[in-house]
């Protein structure tokens, strides 16, 4: 997550309470992750690791279905392998009412992720995409 987007992130949320049901999709924490902020949002990631509450696997994504009011997924859909599988949480996780926040690398970004196997990122947002 960069500064500018945590920044934005917390401003946005300040006045939320717990009552409020927060996801987080791709919480597992790499530069910063949503609990720092929002304490008891849910962290969904498709590996185990600091922040992440429940691992997604395709055939269990179903098992997690909730009604969740805001759902934030920051910087995680360009690094996965299976982005059907993101859209499918999002899908389950979030009533047709609910919030989503989406943010993605510009080009200029230079996160890369490092927490799995091997590194990856696929759907870099870049004009010739």
């Amino acid at each position: 997550m960069t500064p500018t987007i945590r920044a934005w992130l917390e401003d946005y949320t300040k006045g939320l309470t717990p009552e409020t049901k927060v996801a987080d999709l791709g919480a597992h924490n790499i530069n910063g992750a949503v609990k720092d902020f929002i304490p008891w949002a849910v962290g969904f990631d498709v590996v185990p690791g600091p922040g992440v509450d429940v691992v997604l696997l395709r055939d269990e994504v179903k098992l997690h279905e909730s009604a969740y009011s805001l759902l934030i997924c920051t910087s995680c859909i360009q690094f996965s392998r299976d982005p059907a599988l993101v859209y499918a949480a999002i899908d389950l996780l979030l009533p047709s009412l609910g919030k989503l926040i989406v943010t993605a690398c510009h080009p200029s970004c230079t996160q890369v992720h490092t927490s799995h196997v091997d590194q990856y990122d696929y759907w870099r947002m870049y004009p010739t995409a």
